[in-house]
């Protein structure tokens, strides 16, 4: 399978999320400073997830396997399946602007990655 230009786009997008998922959990939000977090094991999850997805795009960019693909693809979903709870948990608007973002940002990558060549 050959990646086309938005393929390429879709995959990059995700890697990105992915790193973010890793760096979140390094540097996650200081609830002191009044920035609610996820709790350590949606942390945690976020950086298995972020690992995953990076490696599955490395390896779609290289040799383009259905199984990367849809790998990095479920990798996304499940991290954006992780901050839906944010909407219900009464976080502050900033953060519910940040998910949303994600969130969309996430769907963006999906349907990039699995656009079909026209």
């Amino acid at each position: 399978m050959t990646l086309s230009t938005k393929n390429r786009v879709g995959l990059a997008l995700a890697g990105l999320l992915g790193v973010l998922d890793i760096v979140a959990y390094f540097f996650p939000p200081d609830p002191d400073a009044g920035m609610p977090g996820p709790p350590p094991s949606i942390l945690l999850l976020g950086l298995v997830l972020g690992l995953v997805t990076v490696l599955a795009v490395a390896v779609a960019f290289k040799s383009a396997p259905k199984v990367a693909i849809w790998t990095t693809v479920a990798s996304r979903v499940l991290s954006a399946l992780t901050a839906v709870p944010a909407y219900f948990v009464g976080v502050p608007t900033v953060v519910l602007v940040l998910v949303t973002a994600f969130i969309a940002a996430t769907v963006v990558s999906v349907a990039l990655t699995l656009s079909k060549k026209a």
